[in-house]
């Protein structure tokens, strides 16, 4: 199994795409998705979901705990 897989598997990688941020202590503080546009929503894409999750890492914030999943193309395991 390559590298890549493996932690595409231990971060339970589920479709694409799919957003993942660390602290400085590389421990994963978001797992989702960039914002609530999806194919065919008409909306515009502003990333405020992984944004907002980004603002709050560098400011010392805590991050919510609510944390949508990516709407994307599912990933198939063989």
């Amino acid at each position: 199994m390559t590298k890549l897989r493996t932690l595409q598997k231990k971060y339970k990688a589920e479709c694409t795409p799919e957003f993942y941020l660390f602290n400085e202590d590389r421990k994963l503080v978001y797992r989702g998705r960039f914002d609530e546009t999806s194919p065919g929503s008409g909306k515009d894409p502003d990333g405020k979901d992984l944004r907002d999750a980004m603002y709050c890492l560098i400011e010392g914030e805590k991050i919510s705990s609510e944390q949508y999943p990516s709407m994307g193309c599912n990933i198939k395991w063989k």
